[in-house]
């Protein structure tokens, strides 16, 4: 299994020969402008182009037939999933939350029949869409879906909240599906629920594999709407039950279907947490479920931030995506893994708080080790201490350094880098 964090492993080299002093010459272009997120989309490069805050918790990005979550050649998007990894090779890697906006009447015989179970199955009901007007920058995603009459999406993110909008050109009533029992492709649902709150509001759990044949886990989501849903059921093995308040269970298809009567422009806001069901409520409230444009607005400048940390002159166009595009891939994982209130869930199956620090999971350590962990210490110091705390408590509290540690688990994935060899590296793989 192969991180593809940096293309080239970012190759530090290169870096420090391009950068340049802020104050000694102007600034060129802005760097997020040169950020291209659909890069590695392709080809087995397993990134994904929708939206995330650096090192954030939660990503908004589509869904089609690839396990990493977005195959550029695909043509159907099968929904917006709230977890992603960018570059890592197994095929367990979420997906979860998987929302996708529709048109159409919910109920029996109706155009999606609650009495036909596989009338919820996210292949079935994906939606067409088109590479034309599709946008992939830093914090923003756009794409038009050329089903349903025409559904404009828009994706954007906080730290611990993913935001979506969909802009819906067919007049009158439109739903939202909100899918826990599907994921991307290869990823295991082995769990599930969902529950209307109120009118604004759902909540539900996921459990899924961490990937490379980890342990099963389980994230919690609430997710709020800007607009209130007039009606809703939910889906299960069994098919559709208008009017339900919650389903749960294990593997099979389950989610919920909410109906929002005028249709026009909904906004999605969804934050998760490995924690509990407080913690995706605590990370919900601290997001403060602000206006989608003031959401976009404070991320993209949370990434001028970030990708500013580095100035290059000279090159192509071209070389500048590459490398900007490479040093955002950089400055996406480790993830935020503590809720906002500091608690995160340890290695040692406890709950423990960080206070005054950010506590990191989701380590591809087998080959960021070369590149990125220097990259950080480099240029983001700050991220880079809290990082090395983050892993001597995964020492502390499960036993050992981390080596590719996913969802407080350690997957034994690329065991060979302790060693420093490329052919016990190898082995440890079992793929490279």
């Amino acid at each position: 299994m192969r991180s593809r964090v940096l293309t080239g492993a970012m190759a530090l080299a290169v870096a420090a020969a391009a950068l340049t002093p802020v104050a000694a010459q102007a600034r060129p272009a802005d760097a997020l402008d040169a950020v291209n997120t659909f890069i590695g989309t392709q080809d087995e490069g397993n990134t994904f182009p929708g939206a995330s805050a650096p090192f954030g918790m939660v990503q908004s990005s589509p869904i089609t037939t690839h396990y990493a979550g977005y195959l550029y050649t695909d043509t159907a998007i099968r929904g917006f999933g709230h977890f992603f990894l960018s570059g890592a090779g197994c095929w367990e890697q979420g997906g979860l939350v998987s929302m996708l906006p529709t048109t159409g009447d919910v109920g029996p015989g109706a155009a999606f029949d609650t009495s036909k179970p596989a009338t919820f199955d996210q292949a079935k009901y994906a939606a067409p869409y088109t590479h034309e007007g599709e946008v992939g920058k830093p914090g923003y995603y756009k794409v038009h879906l050329t089903g349903y009459g025409g559904i404009d999406v828009e994706t954007t993110a906080s730290t611990r909240s993913g935001v979506e909008r969909y802009s819906f050109a067919k007049p009158g009533p439109a739903n939202v599906f909100v899918n826990v029992g599907q994921a991307n492709a290869k990823e295991p649902v082995s769990g599930s629920s969902v529950r209307i709150v109120d009118d604004h509001t759902i909540a539900g759990t996921v459990e899924s594999q961490a990937f490379c044949g980890g342990k099963p886990y389980t994230t919690y989501f609430t997710t709020k709407f800007d607009q209130p849903f007039s009606s809703y059921g939910t889906w299960s093995p069994d098919g559709g039950t208008p009017g339900s308040r919650s389903a749960q269970g294990g593997a099979g298809l389950r989610g919920a279907w909410l109906t929002f009567p005028k249709g026009g422009q909904v906004t999605a806001t969804t934050s998760l947490s490995q924690v509990d069901a407080r913690g995706a409520d605590t990370n919900l409230a601290a997001s403060r479920v602000l206006p989608f444009d003031a959401v976009k607005n404070d991320v993209q400048r949370a990434w001028r931030r970030e990708l500013s940390s580095v100035d290059i002159t000279g090159g192509t166009p071209d070389d500048r995506t590459v490398f900007y595009t490479s040093l955002y891939h950089a400055f996406l994982q480790p993830l935020t893994a503590n809720d906002a209130d500091g608690r995160y869930y340890g290695f040692d199956k406890k709950i423990h708080r960080a206070v005054g620090w950010t506590y990191y999971d989701f380590f591809s350590l087998w080959d960021t080790y070369r590149s990125q962990n220097q990259l950080l210490a480099l240029v983001k110091p700050d991220r880079a201490r809290d990082i090395a705390k983050s892993i001597l408590a995964i020492h502390e509290q499960g036993g050992w350094l981390p080596r590719w540690a996913y969802a407080s688990q350690e997957t034994n994935t690329m065991t060979g880098i302790l060693f420093g060899s490329h052919r016990l590296e190898q082995r440890g793989a079992g793929r490279a």
